[in-house]
């Protein structure tokens, strides 16, 4: 039989047992229920072993088929529309270069061409394209590696800051996606410079650059009219000359490929989603003679230099529909060798300078009077050398020429005769002649830069003005506003307005027309 002391609490101290109480006698058979119910529990504590590892394996079975099924979900219900997104990650827009129309003079030869060329350029997207880490690549590596090889092969430019400077961090596409921008480190260099990019990326496995076709704009001949022709500049867009002015035309609308690439930047075949074809721009033709032009400037070259001019121009034109055949302005350049600070060479002389025409207006004069019935071709003038017109005295430079007729005025370049018929005409009707000749206005021949001369409002002009005017002092006019007004007398009195441009390939056909006069 066992015994149980009893406790009796005592406040502040743990429970103590009492010493002087009698001993609780347990009975023996309430200790074998105690016994049995502590076997009862510790048998059932072992066969709930196995339960809860049942419940776990069903936890773990259950995350399981979860996974499957989502696994499923992709792969299997939504396989299209992630294989979709995956592919459109790759895919990329590819330029397809326009190519800017040609000029041709009248007779069909090339004045201004485009020679094959390269762009050189970069993209770091595939620089962390599908990397092979066992072999160790990384994105900085392939950075790395196109950088070192490509600064060699392109000395003069910046590579490693270009980069930097355009991307050197991720930015937010059109699609939501984080990318890098393509960087053009080279533009419209020279084909052989793009075979040796191309050996280098081969020999060396650089990732990530590109070679793209491209063309360079240049003159068969840079010495031969450049002021008309004009230059582009780096991104073929036209700076100056006809170049600038035709450039709506003669530039084309690019292309596009989207399409997934290699890392050679290289469309892979079959993956092209969408193409729009480059359409090229238009070529034109122009009125200039390439043979006539080279003659004209040789000789101007000539006189230039003899006469140790300070400038010279010439224009050749046909009368009869204002073509302009050829035109040269000294000092001059090269356009496909231009050099800082040659912005004189560039100025078009023949349509942006004027100057007092002096004698050569007595020629307009004398058409005037003609015309008004002032003169005849027989009549009689009287120059003594000298006329007085108001407090003014004009004078003829090569002194008196007694009596003369309307031939011997323009013959002796009579300054009295033509101040006589210019007062006589009246300073209203000798200003309607000078605007009817062209002068005071643009001739609208197509060129840029071209100057309206200086005409002032008749109504200002003074009598010795008026006088002045009549044998070309006090007027000024370019040199094809000139040669325009002395088309029109050769053709009968009929001004036909300077053109450059002759016509253009029609866009359709194919063909070369002429633009109507």
């Amino acid at each position: 039989m066992a015994t149980l002391d009893t406790f009796r609490y005592r406040p502040g101290n743990y429970a103590q047992p009492r010493r002087d109480a009698a001993p609780v006698v347990i009975p023996a058979k309430a200790t074998r229920r105690a016994h049995t119910i502590a076997a009862d529990r510790a048998a059932a504590s072992r066969l709930n072993i196995p339960r809860r590892a049942g419940i776990v394996c069903a936890l773990v079975g259950l995350a399981y088929v979860g996974l499957v099924g989502k696994l499923a979900v992709i792969q299997v219900v939504n396989h299209d529309k992630w294989v979709a997104e995956a592919k459109q990650m790759r895919r990329r827009p590819f330029l397809l270069p326009a190519s800017r129309g040609v000029m041709l003079d009248r007779s069909g030869n090339l004045l201004v061409q485009n020679e094959p060329a390269v762009t050189i350029f970069v993209d770091p997207n595939l620089w962390g394209a599908d990397l092979n880490t066992k072999r160790g690549e990384t994105f900085a590596a392939r950075k790395s590696n196109a950088i070192t090889h490509l600064q060699a092969l392109l000395p003069d430019v910046p590579v490693a800051a270009m980069i930097e400077k355009r991307a050197g961090a991720p930015v937010r596409k059109a699609n939501g996606k984080l990318g890098y921008r393509t960087v053009d480190l080279a533009r419209r260099v020279p084909v052989s410079v793009g075979d040796a990019v191309k050996a280098a990326i081969k020999t060396h496995g650089i990732i990530g650059v590109g070679i793209a076709a491209d063309t360079v704009r240049r003159a068969t001949n840079g010495d031969l009219a450049p002021q008309i022709v004009g230059f582009t500049g780096q991104e073929g867009d036209g700076l100056d000359g006809l170049e600038r002015v035709l450039d709506p035309d003669l530039d084309g609308k690019n292309g596009v490929i989207v399409a997934e690439f290699d890392k050679a930047h290289v469309p892979i075949p079959g993956t092209e989603v969408r193409r729009v074809e480059a359409k090229d721009g238009r070529d034109i033709v122009l009125t200039i003679d390439a043979v006539l032009q080279h003659a004209v400037e040789a000789a101007l070259d000539k006189a230039y230099k003899t006469n140790e001019s300070e400038a010279a121009v010439a224009v050749v034109l046909d009368p009869k529909n204002g073509d302009i055949l050829a035109m040269a302005s000294r000092p001059t350049y090269n356009t496909n060798r231009r050099a800082p600070g040659s912005v004189s060479g560039r100025m078009n002389r023949c349509v942006t300078a004027f100057y007092e025409p002096g004698s050569t207006l007595k020629v307009i004069t004398m058409a005037a009077a003609l015309e008004e019935n002032i003169a005849t071709p027989n009549a009689a003038f009287h120059c003594d050398g000298g006329l007085r017109v108001g407090n003014h005295t004009i004078h003829c430079a090569h002194g008196a020429h007694g009596t003369e007729t309307a031939t011997d005025v323009i013959k002796n370049s009579c300054n009295i005769a033509t101040a006589q018929l210019a007062l006589r005409l009246g300073k209203q009707k000798l200003h309607d002649y000078e605007t009817a000749f062209g002068f005071g206005a643009k001739t609208g021949a197509g060129l840029p830069g071209e100057s309206s001369g200086m005409l002032s409002d008749a109504a200002k002009w003074s009598n010795i003005q008026t006088a002045n005017i009549g044998f070309g002092q006090g007027i000024a006019v370019t040199p094809l506003q000139l040669a325009a007004a002395y088309g029109a007398i050769a053709n009968g009195g009929v001004y036909q307005a300077p053109r450059i441009v002759w016509g253009g390939r029609d866009a359709e056909t194919g063909v070369l027309k002429a633009t109507p006069v």
